[in-house]
């Protein structure tokens, strides 16, 4: 890793613990009224912050995923890091999954389960390896920036919400950005 990233994931570090143990533990800035302007400064760094090590982090699997991916099938392959990350999110709601009111769920309720784990999940994944073994790692990132425009579509598609000129403005500048690192 080079120098700029190790100390990017110190401040990151140094930030946590800041935010965490002193300003929210010792100060009790939440309880506090005057310290509004002081907790959307910390909100904004914590959600930059967020940003950069979640795409590292997503950068490091996509890259580290590469080798597997012309070892094991993509079905497969998907079907292990569903499973991985199933085992750890059942850890972590397992109290939420307890308490829900599964038998009063409406019919609704259950496509949007199967639809978010069938189809926006596994096949999306399967997708996304057989794509990080045709054209490799870098590439096949950059076609992430399409998730808006997939979900302001089926939001148009299925929801009747009307696109704004913000969000046109936004896909303008994503298939830009698309075009421009194709060429």
């Amino acid at each position: 890793m080079s120098t700029a990233l190790w100390l990017l994931a110190v401040q990151g570090a140094l930030g946590a613990l800041d935010t965490l143990y002193y300003h929210e533990w010792r100060l009790r800035l939440p309880e506090t009224k005057s310290a509004r302007r002081e907790l959307r400064l910390h909100a904004s760094r914590d959600f930059a912050y967020a940003i950069v090590f979640g795409s590292l982090a997503w950068a490091i699997y996509t890259v580290l995923l590469k080798p597997h991916t012309h070892r094991v099938p993509g079905m497969q392959l998907s079907a292990f890091t569903m499973i991985g990350g199933a085992l750890a999110l059942l850890v972590v709601a397992s109290p939420s999954i307890v308490h829900a009111p599964w038998a009063s769920m409406p019919l609704a309720g259950w496509a949007s389960i199967f639809f978010s784990g069938m189809l926006a999940l596994v096949i999306a994944y399967y997708f996304w390896y057989r794509g990080v073994r045709i054209i490799g790692p870098t590439r096949t990132a950059m076609f992430s920036n399409l998730q808006p425009l997939f979900a302001v579509a089926m939001a148009w598609a299925m929801l009747g919400e009307r696109p704004t000129i913000w969000q046109g403005v936004g896909a303008i500048t994503i298939m830009t950005g698309l075009i421009l690192t194709r060429t």
